[in-house]
């Protein structure tokens, strides 16, 4: 049904009781009816069944009860408003789960109601299946993540919040993983993922590096134990279009083979070197903040004349005081990385420090000697 001819259903069965009850029982969509402390208080069989539930069971519960927890907040934040009379009416997608733990994808619009006697207001919703919603929250934020689900009917999809919680899990994600939808939305990334992993996923939310998805080759955990690498996606979403605050998108692209024992020690060599790239970007953050710089260093005018740089490590030099870490140099100038760690290494000896966070200090702390 469109949203004018709903509207225009609304209109007149608003302020009638009878009515409201006909729609109810035959109408051939979910309805619900919620209080003003958001508990059904009236819902139809065709909504009731659609959930694995029986009517009696579902009246005396609450939205939130079956909702997915990335959605509350904006459903809570239209809702007020629609209790308020800013809005007459409002309209959602939403993730809500079965009574079996599966998901199901709807849209649900949702008006204000009066009974008869004027002296009780309730909101009615209608209910309907929808396509998920995150192919158009996608194609909004970020074109790269778009493309990879565009082709793909069930990607996997995790979505967190800045302390790991778990916010969003699509089907396929879940099934991947043993779990049920309900089941991987009631924990936190560090129950499904491995610990480092999540480490490094969470320290990078408060940079906001927006705009950029990253390739990271992650390890999940299955519900029987094992862990399984898969090369994923990652994006932080500041828009908070959700009204969660910076989200932590993780869109699965592909499931690993078992590694043989040498791209093992290449995968465990390649995750110490990032985390000490975060150990090292979150001391020099710090540094940058206790020198109460509030410019970006590309406007500090630096002479480098006295220190007898190469054109190439004066070039990685600024780079490193943009605070960018040894990969983005190497992708930035299309170089290997270790040749950007031996760089960084003739940088310290003419410099005279060990260590990256010594040399920011040089020029953040107390200037160049």
């Amino acid at each position: 049904m469109h949203m004018k001819e709903q509207f225009s259903v609304f209109s007149e069965i608003r302020n009638n009781d009878h009515l409201i009850k006909y729609v109810l029982e035959n109408t051939p969509m979910g309805i619900a009816l919620v209080d003003h402390e958001i508990y059904y208080t009236t819902v139809n069989s065709i909504f009731a069944r659609s959930l694995g539930y029986t009517v009696e069971e579902i009246e005396g519960m609450s939205p939130v009860d079956i909702t997915s927890p990335l959605f509350l907040s904006r459903d809570e934040f239209h809702f007020s408003r629609l209790v308020s009379r800013e809005l007459d009416s409002y309209t959602i997608k939403k993730q809500v789960f079965k009574r079996n733990g599966e998901a199901l994808d709807i849209c649900v619009d949702v008006f204000s109601y009066y009974s008869e006697n004027r002296e009780s207001v309730y909101f009615i919703g209608f209910y309907k299946k929808c396509l998920p919603f995150y192919k158009e929250y996608f194609a909004m934020i970020n074109t790269e993540l778009y493309q990879t689900i565009k082709t793909n009917s069930d990607p996997g999809i995790l979505i967190a919040d800045h302390n790991g919680q778990i916010l969003f899990c699509s089907c396929y994600a879940a099934s991947f993983l043993g779990f049920s939808v309900m089941e991987i939305n009631n924990n936190t990334l560090s129950e499904v993922m491995k610990t480092e992993h999540v480490l490094l996923l969470l320290n990078m939310i408060p940079w906001k590096i927006i705009g950029n998805v990253m390739g990271y080759e992650l390890e999940f955990r299955h519900k029987d134990g094992s862990y399984i690498p898969v090369i994923s996606k990652v994006f932080i979403d500041d828009t908070n279009y959700f009204k969660n605050g910076t989200l932590l998108i993780i869109v699965f692209d592909k499931e690993l083979i078992k590694l043989t024992g040498e791209q093992e020690a290449d995968r465990n060599f390649w995750e110490t070197e990032i985390l000490s790239e975060v150990r090292k970007l979150r001391v020099s953050l710090q540094l940058y903040q206790n020198g109460g710089r509030k410019n970006e260093p590309a406007g500090i005018d630096i002479n480098l004349s006295n220190f007898n740089l190469t054109s190439r490590e004066s070039e990685i030099l600024l780079m490193l005081l943009e605070r960018k870490n040894t990969k983005e140099i190497a992708y930035q100038l299309n170089l290997a990385e270790i040749t950007i760690r031996k760089h960084f290494t003739r940088l310290y000896e003419k410099f005279g420090v060990s260590c990256r966070e010594d040399l920011l200090f040089k020029f953040y702390g107390k200037g160049i000697n």
